[in-house]
């Protein structure tokens, strides 16, 4: 049995299946870890709630998006860019691949400073 990396190295046509079922199946691996992070966070909330640190929301939301824009922003510059391990959007033509890899890189970039600007005016 193939692991989840190795079928993300593949793609839709080389696995010979339409691309809405790869994107629905590769869906549960990634949505699946949303569950933990969002408990996680909800933890970290009620945590940083009592009256002994205070913590506006908006500091809150802006250290998520940092968080977020830092993690796209590894992410797509090591396993899209670098290693090559898989791309945003391997339905277009491979000479498009680039274009969906720099928007993602650019909307990671976009949460980091969304976030900071966010974090510094608390």
């Amino acid at each position: 049995m193939a692991s989840h990396g190795d079928e993300c190295r593949l793609s839709a046509a080389q696995r010979r299946e339409p691309p809405a079922q790869h994107a629905a199946r590769q869906a549960f691996p990634h949505g699946h870890l949303s569950l933990p992070a969002g408990r996680g966070l909800v933890l970290l909330w009620r945590a940083a709630r009592p009256p002994h640190a205070l913590w506006p929301a908006r500091a809150f939301l802006g250290t998520v998006l940092m968080g977020f824009g830092l993690f796209n922003l590894c992410e797509g510059t090591v396993n899209h860019q670098i290693l090559g391990i898989h791309h945003v959007n391997e339905t277009v033509p491979r000479s498009q691949w680039i274009w969906w890899d720099m928007a993602f890189l650019l909307w990671g970039a976009a949460m980091l400073v969304g976030g900071w600007t966010l974090w510094r005016r608390r």
